[in-house]
């Protein structure tokens, strides 16, 4: 049995799926399996995925029955599909530094946590990007209670490594539209708060992630009323309420502080 089962939901990305690919198959840490999960696709998606599962035997793709609208959908479908102790997702536009999958393990061997991330180097769509090299000795990691996570989503999905056993105690994603480009958070949230553990996440940049125009995540105002959606939703299952709607004009503010810091200045997650 692999190790790790690594989950690439996909929807009609013929244009970068073979270059995301090649980045988890360059990982130093090759004891795992790859579900692509074709979401319906209408281009060549399809075609390269079983190209590559030909050449491979680690890859599997899978399809789901029709279109589901989102990457909830095809991660889910994953999950359940998933052969190994843990599973970490990388969206079908990311790549992977070759050392990342191996040091988040040796992160797991440390530090007891709920999530295990990484640090996201964010690049745009089109530009030249230079690989991301191995750090040297035992990368820096940053311990993240729930009281963090509560302020901004600190854990990229394409960084992300959960025990697997985790999903079958609080669920999988959810695959509501209003939860679309926030259900990563909205699982944070519930595997942190039903688990009591932090999430933790090395500090070396060791995926890149793409930002593509027209993605969700760019309109910002939609983007943060999800946001607060999922805040809400995680209160009100505690029940806080209250608490939130008395809070919610100065967490709308220092979220958007800190995203604006995170995105502009720094360039990375």
């Amino acid at each position: 049995m692999p190790r790790t089962t690594i989950i690439t939901p996909v929807y009609n990305g013929a244009a970068l799926l073979a270059e995301t690919i090649a980045s988890i198959l360059a990982q130093d840490d090759s004891d795992f399996e790859y579900l692509i999960v074709d979401d319906g696709s209408t281009d060549a998606s399809m075609e390269i995925a079983n190209a590559a599962a030909a050449q491979d035997a680690r890859i599997r793709v899978l399809q789901m029955p029709r279109n589901s609208g989102g990457p909830a959908g095809p991660r889910n479908l994953g999950i359940r599909e998933a052969g190994a102790d843990w599973v970490a997702f990388c969206d079908a536009d990311d790549l992977w530094a070759p050392s990342k999958l191996r040091l988040q393990h040796d992160l797991a061997g440390r530090v007891e946590a709920s999530i295990y991330g990484v640090t996201l180097q964010n690049f745009n769509h089109g530009d030249t990007i230079e690989p991301l090299a191995a750090p040297v000795g035992t990368p820096e990691s940053d311990i993240i209670p729930i009281s963090r996570m509560l302020v901004k989503n600190w854990i990229g999905l394409s960084g992300a490594m959960v025990p697997k056993a985790l999903f079958h105690t609080v669920g999988f994603f959810n695959e509501e539209r209003a939860y679309a480009a926030v259900e990563d958070y909205d699982m944070w949230l519930r595997l942190m708060g039903t688990t009591g553990l932090p999430a933790v996440k090395l500090k070396a940049p060791l995926v890149h992630y793409r930002i593509l125009p027209g993605s969700i995540s760019r309109n910002k105002f939609k983007h943060l009323v999800k946001v607060m959606r999922v805040q809400q939703a995680y209160f009100e299952s505690k029940g806080q309420g209250t608490q939130f709607r008395i809070t919610l004009p100065a967490r709308i503010l220092r979220y958007a502080a800190v995203s604006i810091v995170t995105r502009i200045f720094i360039g990375k997650l």
